[in-house]
């Protein structure tokens, strides 16, 4: 770890285990060697302690252990093992290291095979820098939102470098986002493993309303029984908030870090004036229903990574939802002499440029100019904030468009000025799709998507890949190909894929 760690004796007096966690280990018992400590955290799956094993006689460990029903469950078993594995490669010592793991036999069987365990158990290493809890406890639960946010962007950070390795969290909360004292680059993760196991299901944006949950609570304080938070928020914070809570994951966004980024634009568009008139944010976790609607002028509209600015769109957002805005126009009458002069010659203009416009749109109608065969038609008016609508002009990110034929498949290939090529190729077939990807380099690793099978080529080679293809009707007759010379597959993904326009 990076951040400045206070001595082992500074920080909060732990919280009595019989209060935290009912049915905890007391002190001093032994499990696989680890000797028990006191209680650190406890959820669903079990409870987390602070121990110490002769094996690292310098360093406080954090035991999880979990008891039945999971732990006697071989097919929990097999999962956990299967996350702790992939844990293992996750090459980010920010993230807290699996040391160790196992089961515990039941009373009275000799070794713990089958059904005959009492409970599994991990051990990681135990950061003794505080913990967002900590902090949080120490300011009487509530952080000041812009420490808030900047604690979250460090855990974002963690999560998007897990979830690019397909790892996911599943029980991101204040207690498990470690080292928040330093800069966020410091900021660590423990956690990992044992929700994935319990709930094979998890998807990416599970991860990213949780982080929006846990920085609704750190800015909030603790939710009520109904889920809601006890304590207002300034309303672009709220806006950015329902976005990642809302009940349809493919309207949040996209990766932890544009939740992150778009949270810290969220404090600056909001002025210390603004920030007095907040409103309640309803985190919950209930689908069925959604979060109540965010009154907000503006909204944020992810478009797909963090690296690129978060959009402010007024209306309606992309999704077709309406968002309120003001209804109140001002009248010409109203404005001061000069404002009315000004309108007057900005009418004029506009009728110039109406006029000016006219005359381009009946030459062109006049001279037509090329356009996609009939067959390249359709994939141009499925993506087409993707691809140009004629040969002529240029597609997303600058890019230089050609039709190509691959045998009978047909395709529009383009070249963006990164020198990423990506091509549309439709492939109704699934021996369609098998004979576009044939000649790419090694094979892919599935990225976890709602919309369809993303793959990611492997690391070797000397260009990296992405393919995609969708589940909906509109585009499940298409495959995405994109290559980037010089590139691994994962830098496609990050620097082109999270933010390329498929249409909906």
């Amino acid at each position: 770890m990076t951040g400045t760690a206070p001595p082992p004796s500074a920080g909060p007096p732990a919280i009595p285990p019989a209060i935290l966690a009912p049915g905890a280990l007391p002190p001093g018992t032994t499990i696989a060697g680890h000797r028990i400590d006191v209680v650190l955290r406890s959820d669903d799956l079990g409870i987390t302690y602070r121990a110490t094993h002769p094996a690292y006689p310098a360093q406080p460990l954090a035991l999880t252990v979990i008891g039945a029903p999971y732990a006697t469950d071989p097919a929990f078993r097999g999962r956990l093992r299967s996350a702790l594995t992939a844990l293992g490669g996750i090459g980010d010592d920010r993230i807290a290291p699996v040391l160790g793991h196992g089961v515990v036999p039941a009373a009275g069987a000799d070794r713990p095979t089958g059904s005959d365990v009492s409970s599994c158990w991990i051990a990681t290493r135990h950061p003794q820098a505080p913990t967002a809890a900590d902090v949080a406890r120490r300011n009487r639960g509530i952080l000041d939102p812009a420490v808030a946010v900047r604690i979250i962007s460090g855990a974002a950070d963690r999560l998007d470098h897990a979830h690019r390795r397909g790892i996911l969290h599943g029980s991101v909360s204040p207690a498990v986002i470690t080292d928040v004292t330093g800069p966020p680059s410091s900021i660590g993760l423990t956690g990992f493993g044992t929700a994935l196991a319990a709930h094979p299901g998890l998807h990416p944006s599970d991860d990213i309303a949780a982080l929006a949950r846990t920085l609704s609570v750190l800015i909030s304080g603790p939710t009520d029984s109904a889920g809601r938070s006890t304590a207002p928020v300034p309303p672009a914070l709220a806006a950015v908030l329902g976005r990642a809570l809302g009940p349809d994951n493919t309207h949040r966004f996209r990766t932890c870090a544009e939740f992150a980024r778009a949270a810290e634009l969220a404090l600056t568009l909001s002025p210390n004036d603004d920030r007095r008139r907040t409103e309640s944010v309803f985190s919950t976790t209930d689908h069925d229903e959604p979060t109540r609607k965010i009154h907000a002028p503006r909204i944020f509209t992810p478009r797909g990574h963090h690296d690129r600015p978060t959009e402010l769109v007024s209306g309606a957002d992309r999704s077709g939802h309406d968002v309120p805005t003001p209804t109140r126009r001002a009248r010409a009458a109203d404005a001061p002499g000069p404002l009315r002069r000004g309108l007057g010659q900005l009418v004029a203009i506009a009728l110039v440029v109406g006029v000016i416009i006219g005359g381009l749109l009946y030459v062109d109608a006049r001279n037509p100019l090329p356009a996609w065969s009939d067959a390249a038609d359709p994939i141009a008016q499925t993506f087409t904030a993707l691809l140009p609508s004629r040969p002529q002009d240029r597609g997303w990110r600058d890019a230089t468009c050609t039709e190509n034929r691959s045998g009978t498949i047909v395709g529009i290939t383009c070249t963006d000025r990164d020198h990423v090529t990506f091509a549309v190729w439709r492939t109704p077939t699934a021996a369609g799709r098998a004979s576009i990807v044939r000649s790419l380099a090694g094979t892919g690793q599935p990225h976890s998507w709602p919309e369809g099978e993303v793959l990611v080529g492997s690391d070797k080679g000397t260009a990296g890949w992405v393919t995609t293809n969708f589940d909906d009707a509109k585009r499940g007759p298409y495959t995405v190909i994109a290559t980037w010379p010089g590139h691994t597959g994962d830098a496609v993904l990050d620097d082109w894929w999270q933010l390329a326009p498929f249409d909906r």
